[in-house]
């Protein structure tokens, strides 16, 4: 009786500290990735609109308007898969060495004295794969025959969730937490291998585009300065975190978000100057929005 007592309390903090650390992924997942994956999905459906016509012998004014959309989605897909990648990037890199702080200061020692800071470390690399698994999805669909979404697609993601399942029946009982999220995580770099390979070999894309599948995908990863600052950062994070602070003071707290704030203006200061098509996104974004909020802004300083 006291060992299934003991089973169902460790049970119970299991859980609780799973859903601590899920609240907080998933709230940056609905703030940040699933805005950008709704949008990606709207245009990358406009693919799919025009391959069945190319399928069945288009005429050429279909065949051209099919090449123009593959064109426009593959740069929105390089662009957009790039950017979460380099901002999940800076979470793999800097959240382990902040993610005792994170917790300590929305949970105090409650939690923060449990393994929700370590298992919260191994849910930033989840993010990071949720963020490419999605963005990959989103285009794989697009791409994706009528045939393949019956047959390959839904065979080989049950097999996906039948693996991930399988993993997750020998891990989550002997690790815990961290053990729920090494599961979601297989699951999904599972879910993206597959992606991969069925844009690049089984995706339904057009002749005589300037760049295909498998050059798109490259032209996603980020530039490799910009993943060597990510790596210097987060091994400096990491050295010089004391890890935990309970009982420090103003100065060790002040050090140690300090010494992030420096290694995050790095890594942003590396990818904007690496990053040519997301800096001109942004600037094209500013020179939108400054000049109308300084016009409203000087015309109501005039007028009062």
């Amino acid at each position: 009786m006291a060992n299934n007592k003991a089973d169902l309390t460790k049970l119970g903090d299991m859980d609780a500290v799973y859903g601590v650390v899920f609240n907080l992924g998933s709230l940056l997942g609905r703030i940040l990735f699933e805005p950008i994956e709704t949008q990606s999905r709207v245009q990358f459906s406009k693919i799919a609109s025009h391959k069945l016509t190319y399928d069945s012998n288009p005429s050429p004014q279909r065949l051209h308007e099919f090449k123009s959309k593959w064109s426009e989605a593959a740069s929105s897909l390089s662009f957009r898969l790039r950017a979460l990648l380099q901002i999940s990037g800076i979470i793999v890199s800097l959240g382990p060495a902040y993610s005792w702080l994170l917790i300590h200061i929305l949970y105090q020692s409650k939690y923060s004295s449990t393994d929700a800071p370590y298992v919260l470390q191994w849910y930033c690399v989840y993010v990071l794969l949720m963020a490419c698994n999605g963005m990959l999805e989103a285009f794989r669909d697009a791409v994706a025959s009528p045939h393949d979404l019956a047959t390959w697609l839904t065979g080989l993601m049950v097999g996906t969730c039948v693996m991930s399942s399988v993993v997750a029946y020998y891990i989550v009982p002997e690790y815990g937490s961290v053990g729920i999220v090494w599961a979601n995580s297989i699951n999904l770099l599972l879910r993206i291998i597959f992606s991969a390979y069925f844009i690049v070999y089984r995706g339904v894309q057009p002749r005589g585009v300037r760049r295909g599948a498998l050059e798109t995908l490259r032209d996603s990863l980020p530039h490799v300065n910009v993943v060597f600052c990510l790596v210097v950062a987060g091994i400096t994070a990491t050295l010089a975190s004391p890890g935990n602070l309970e009982g420090a003071g103003l100065w060790e707290h002040g050090t140690h978000v300090g010494i992030g704030v420096v290694c995050g203006v790095a890594i942003l200061a590396t990818i904007w100057f690496h990053d040519i098509t997301l800096r001109e996104e942004i600037l094209s974004v500013l020179k939108t929005i400054l000049p109308s909020r300084l016009t409203r802004l000087w015309g109501s300083r005039k007028s009062s």
